[in-house]
C-alpha cells in the first residue's frame, strides 16, 4: 500500500493534520520490531518502516516548498534510535537478516534527518509546527550528544560479528553517514564511524578469503573520502587531524592492557588513518613538529622489543669456522630459528606484526622521501633497537630510488662496531641490546640497498660488504644470521646469483680493505673472519689477490708476536688448510677429467690404428729407400769430412741436451703461486712451533702437516724445507702435553709420506725409540681396563693414534727388516685379547703392513705367540723353525686372524 502511495497522498502523510497518526505508526512499527518473537513479522515491520522514509524522502511532491521530511522524522529521532539500538545490540543470537534490516533502516533515518540544512530555508518558518524540529547548530550538537553514546556501542557490538553480511552492511552504513551527513554531527563522532573502515582496511588478514571484498570496498571508500571529503572540509580535516594527535598519543597508554586482536585492529586503524590523510595530509603532520614526533614515538613504543624472550641458545651456536671448510655447506644450512622473528614486548603473533609493517610502510609511501630521510636521519643516531626496526620498516615504503641515503648509510656504518667476541655467560644479558641493535642496522643495510640508485650501486657494496662478512662469522648465531640474510639480500637487489658470487666479484676490494685493517692490531678479529669467508669460497685462481693479504699477515706477526692473540696464527693456519683442500679439489677434477676423456678416445684410438699402421708401413718403407739412397751416394765421400760432419752434429746435440736440461730446471724452480705461499708460511711456522701457547703450537703442527702436502710435487723446496723443520718437529716429541704429541705424530706421518727415505734414518734415530718405549710401558698400563674412564685419557688416545700410524709410517719410510723388528715387537702385546678393543684393531692393522714390508719375519714373531703346534702345519709352509713358546694364549685369537687372512 505504501508502495503504491500517490505523490498526493504521500504528501498528506506529511502533513500536519496526519502527523500524529504517523507518530502512533512508526511506534507500532517498533514495537512490533523490538517485542514481537516471530522473527518474519519483526523484519516485515523494519521493512515497511523503511519503505515509508525512502517514499516520503524520494517522493516528487516536495519540491522545496512543503516542509522537508527530514524535519518530521527528526521528531521521531529519539524514539527510532533507542528501539534501533535494543534491537543492534541485544545479543549475537540475533537472526542476521533482521540485524542487516535494522542497519538499512537507521541507515536512512540518520542520513535523512541529519543531513546538511544550510540550504533549508522553511524549516525556521515552520518550526512552530507541530512535530517539527528546527535543525540548527544547537540541535545538532544535542542530538551528537545523545546518538554517539548508542552508535559506538552498535559498532562495538557488530564489528566483530562473525557474518560477513553484517559486517559489510556496517560498512555501509558507516560509509553513507560519513559521506552524506552534516559536519555539524560528525565534529564529534566522526573517529567512530571512521573505525570502522579503517579497520577493515585490511579484512583479508583478519578472516577467510571470502571477506576480501571488505577490505577492497574500505579501502576504495578511504580513498574518496580522502580525496573528495577532506580536500573540500577544512574543519572535517581539523577533525581527523585532532583524532590522530588523540590516538596515537593514548594508544602506547592503553595497548598496556588490551589483548592481542584488539592491539591488531588498533594498529589497522591507525594504518587507515595514515591513509585517509594521504600525501598532502601527511605532509602536513610531517612539517608539524608535535604531531610528528607523537606518531613516530607511538609507532616505535609499539615495536618495543622483548629482551628477555631472547634465547640464550643464540649465544652458543658455533661460529663460521676458523680453520676452513665446506663454504657450500655452510650457506645452504637451514637456520634452526627464524632470525627474522622479533619477539615484542606488547604482543607475539605474526599478524600483528604484519600489521605495525604495513602501517610503517604506507607512511613511508605517503612522505616526501627528502622531509622523511631527514627525520630519520635523526632517528637513526640516537634510536635503539626498537627505533631502527621502525627506520627500516619505513624506510621500506620508499619507491623511488635515490642517493639521499648516503647519510644515512654512513650512519648505520658508523655504528657498527666488531665486538670482541665473548661467551661468558655473566655478559650475556649486557650483550643483547648490543646485539639486537646490530642486527637492526644490518637489516638496515638490506633496505638501504633496496633504495640504492644504479649509479651509487658499486660504491655500496665497497662501503658494506667488508662490515657484513665481518658480522656473518660473529659468535651470536642471531647477528651472523642476519648479516648472511641481508648478503643476500644485496645479491638479490644487484643481481648477483648468490652470497658467493657477490663476494668472489668483488674480492679485489675486500682483499684491499683486510690489508689495510691487517696494519692495526686491534681490527684482527674482523679481519679473520673475512680471510676465512674469502678462502672459503676462492679457487686457486683468486690466489694472485691474497697473496699481498698473506705478506701483510706475515709482517703483522713478526711484529707482534708476543701477543695473546691467536687470530693471526689462525689466518695463517686457515690459508695452508684451505690450499691444500682447493689443491685436492683440483687434483680429483683433474682425475676425473682425464679419466672421461680416456674412456671417450677409446672408440677414437680404434679407428685410427689400421690407419697408423698403414701410414707406418709405408714411411718405414720410403725410409728404408732413402738409407739405402744415402749409402750409395757416401761411398764416394772422403773419409776426412765425414769425421769432421760427425764432430759438429755431436757438438749440436751437446749443446741442445744443455739447453733443455737448463730449461727443466728453470720450469721445476718456478713455483705456482700456491705453493710459493705455503713455503711463505712454513718459513714462519718453524719459529712459531715452539710458542708458549699450546693452541698456537696446535695450530702450528697442523699447518705444517697440510703445508708438508701440498708442495710435495716440489722436491727441491719440500726436502729442504722438511730439513729446516725437522729439528723443531722433534723437539715437540719431547713436550708435557701429551695432545702436542699427537699432532707432531700426525706432522710425522705428513713428512714421511712427502718426504719417504729422506727422513727414515733421522725418524728411526730420534724419534721412534721414544715412541716405542711409551707404547711397551703403557701397554702394560692398558692390560684389562677396557673401560670407558680409561678410553677418556690422553694417554689412551697417543696409544691409539701410534698404533694406527706406525704401519704406514713404516710403509713410507721403506724400513728395513732389522728396524722393523723393533716395530713388531712394541706392537704384537696389543694383541691380548686382555687390551682394549680399539687398541687390537689398531695393532692388527699395523701388522697388516708389516707383512707388506717383510711377511718372513711378521710369521716368525706370530708364531711366538701362537702356542697350539697341532695348527701350526696348516701355515708351516716355510722350513721347520724353533720357537720359544710364550705363553700367551690371550693372544691365539688376533693371531689366528692375521695368519688367516694374509699368509693363506
Amino acid at each position: 500500500m505504501i508502495k503504491s502511495l500517490s505523490a498526493e497522498n504521500c504528501a498528506n502523510v506529511l502533513s500536519a493534520e496526519f502527523r500524529p497518526i504517523l507518530g502512533h505508526s512508526i511506534s507500532v512499527l517498533l514495537n512490533f520490531a523490538v517485542y514481537e518473537k516471530y522473527k518474519d513479522l519483526r523484519k516485515l515491520a523494519l521493512i515497511t518502516f523503511h519503505t515509508l522514509i525512502q517514499k516520503s524522502i524520494s517522493n516528487s511532491a516536495w519540491n522545496g516548498t512543503s516542509i522537508n521530511p527530514g524535519d518530521i522524522f527528526a521528531s521521531f529521532l529519539p524514539g527510532i534510535s533507542v528501539n534501533l539500538t535494543k534491537i543492534l545490540t541485544n545479543d549475537d543470537k540475533v537472526n542476521r537478516e533482521l540485524i542487516i534490516s535494522s542497519l538499512r533502516l537507521f541507515r536512512v533515518i540518520l542520513t535523512c534527518t541529519l543531513c546538511d540544512t544550510s540550504g533549508d530555508i522553511q524549516s525556521k518558518h515552520c518550526s512552530n509546527e507541530q512535530f517539527i524540529v528546527f535543525r540548527d547548530d544547537e540541535w545538532f550538537e544535542k542530538c551528537s550528544t545523545k546518538l554517539v553514546p548508542a552508535i559506538r556501542k552498535i559498532i562495538f557490538t557488530l564489528i566483530s560479528h562473525q557474518a560477513h553480511e553484517v559486517r559489510k552492511e556496517l560498512l555501509i552504513f558507516c560509509k553513507e553517514i560519513l559521506l552524506n551527513c552534516s559536519t555539524k554531527f560528525l565534529r564529534s563522532s566522526v573517529d567512530a564511524f571512521l573505525e570502522v573502515p579503517l579497520s577493515m582496511l585490511n579484512e583479508d588478514d583478519d578472516y577467510d578469503g571470502n571477506c576480501k571484498d571488505l577490505s577492497a570496498l574500505a579501502t576504495e571508500f578511504i580513498s574518496h573520502f580522502s580525496a573528495a571529503v577532506l580536500n573540500s572540509s577544512r574543519t572535517l580535516t581539523d577533525v581527523i587531524f585532532d583524532q590522530i594527535y588523540k590516538f596515537v598519543s593514548s594508544f602506547p597508554r592503553e595497548m598496556r592492557s588490551l589483548d592481542e586482536n584488539h592491539i591488531a585492529a588498533k594498529i589497522n586503524i591507525l594504518n587507515g588513518y595514515i591513509t585517509c590523510l594521504g600525501t598532502s595530509g601527511i605532509s602536513l603532520i610531517m612539517s608539524m613538529d608535535l604531531y610528528r614526533q607523537r606518531l613516530f614515538q607511538c609507532l616505535i613504543d609499539l615495536a618495543e622489543f622483548d629482551y628477555k624472550s631472547i634465547d640464550r641458545l643464540y649465544n652458543f651456536v658455533k661460529p663460521i669456522s676458523d680453520t676452513g671448510g665446506d663454504s657450500a655447506d655452510e650457506d645452504n644450512l637451514k637456520p634452526l630459528f627464524d632470525v627474522k622473528r622479533k619477539k615484542f614486548k606488547h604482543f607475539n603473533e605474526t599478524r600483528t606484526e604484519r600489521c605495525l609493517q604495513r602501517c610503517c610502510f604506507v607512511l613511508g609511501s605517503l612522505c616526501d622521501k627528502n622531509v622523511l630521510l631527514d627525520f630519520l636521519l635523526d632517528i637513526s643516531r640516537a634510536g635503539n633497537a626498537s627505533a631502527l626496526y621502525t627506520l627500516n620498516c619505513i624506510l621500506r615504503g620508499i619507491k623511488e630510488k635515490t642517493t639521499n641515503i648516503v647519510q644515512i648509510l654512513e650512519e648505520y656504518l658508523a655504528r657498527l662496531r666488531f665486538p670482541q667476541p665473548s661467551s661468558q655467560l655473566s655478559k650475556i644479558k649486557a650483550q643483547i641490546d648490543k646485539e639486537m641493535l646490530t642486527c637492526q642496522l644490518l637489516e638496515g643495510i638490506g633496505v638501504l640497498a633496496s633504495l640504492c640508485c644504479v649509479d651509487y650501486r658499486h660504491k655500496f657494496i665497497n662501503e658494506t660488504l667488508f662490515v657484513l662478512i665481518a658480522y656473518s662469522g660473529f659468535e651470536n648465531y642471531m647477528v651472523s644470521q642476519t648479516a648472511k640474510n641481508t648478503m643476500q639480500d644485496l645479491a638479490d637487489t644487484f643481481d648477483y646469483t648468490c652470497i658467493n658470487h657477490l663476494i668472489a666479484e668483488n674480492v679485489n676490494y675486500i682483499t684491499n680493505c683486510v690489508n689495510i685493517k691487517l696494519r692495526h692490531f686491534e681490527n684482527i678479529d674482523e679481519v679473520n673472519v673475512v680471510i676465512t669467508k674469502i678462502l672459503n669460497i676462492t679457487n686457486l685462481n683468486c690466489l694472485p689477490y691474497l697473496e699481498r693479504t698473506l705478506d701483510e699477515a706475515i709482517a703483522t706477526l713478526d711484529v707482534n708476536y708476543q701477543s695473546g692473540n691467536k687470530c693471526l696464527f689462525k689466518i695463517l693456519h686457515t690459508f695452508v688448510k684451505v690450499v691444500y683442500n682447493l689443491q685436492r679439489t683440483a687434483c680429483e677434477q683433474s682425475n676425473d677429467v682425464s679419466h672421461e676423456s680416456t674412456f671417450k678416445s677409446v672408440e677414437r684410438d680404434e679407428k685410427e690404428e689400421k690407419k697408423v699402421e698403414k701410414m707406418e708401413d709405408f714411411r718405414n718403407k720410403v725410409q728404408c729407400y732413402l738409407r739405402n739412397k744415402k749409402i750409395a751416394e757416401c761411398l764416394q765421400i772422403d773419409e776426412s769430412v765425414e769425421t769432421n760432419e760427425e764432430k759438429e752434429s755431436s757438438e749440436e746435440q751437446e749443446e741442445r741436451v744443455e739447453q733443455e736440461a737448463e730449461a727443466s730446471e728453470r720450469a721445476k724452480s718456478k713455483l705456482p703461486i700456491y705453493a710459493s705461499m705455503i713455503l711463505k708460511i712454513l718459513e714462519r711456522c718453524k719459529h712459531i712451533i715452539s710458542h708458549p701457547d699450546v693452541k698456537i703450537r696446535l695450530m702450528t703442527l697442523d699447518s705444517i702437516a697440510y703445508g708438508m702436502r701440498v708442495i710435495r710435487n716440489f722436491e727441491e723446496h719440500l726436502l729442504p724445507m722438511a730439513h729446516q723443520l725437522w729439528h723443531p718437529l722433534v723437539a715437540r716429541f719431547k713436550d708435557n702435553d701429551v695432545m702436542i704429541i699427537m699432532s707432531a705424530f700426525t706432522c710425522l706421518l705428513a713428512m714421511a709420506e712427502t718426504c719417504k727415505d729422506f727422513v727414515r734414518s733421522r725418524t728411526l734415530k730420534e724419534v721412534l725409540p721414544s715412541l716405542i718405549y711409551f707404547l711397551k710401558c703403557e701397554a702394560k698400563r692398558s692390560y684389562r681396563k677396557d673401560t670407558p674412564a680409561y678410553r677418556f685419557t690422553l694417554n689412551y688416545k697417543l696409544q691409539l693414534q701410534l698404533l694406527s700410524g706406525l704401519g704406514k709410517l713404516a710403509n713410507d719410510l721403506l724400513i728395513t727388516e732389522r728396524d722393523l723388528w723393533t716395530l713388531v715387537d712394541a706392537t704384537l702385546p696389543y694383541f691380548s685379547a686382555k687390551q682394549p678393543r680399539e687398541l687390537q684393531k689398531a695393532a692388527l692393522n699395523a701388522f697388516k703392513f708389516y707383512i707388506q714390508i717383510d711377511p718372513c719375519v711378521c710369521w716368525y714373531f706370530l708364531m711366538q705367540l701362537y702356542n697350539d703346534r697341532a695348527d701350526c702345519d696348516d701355515y708351516s709352509g716355510l722350513a721347520a723353525v724353533n720357537f720359544e713358546g710364550w705363553q700367551s694364549d690371550d693372544c691365539k685369537r688376533n693371531v689366528n686372524v692375521v695368519l688367516k687372512e694374509e699368509y693363506t
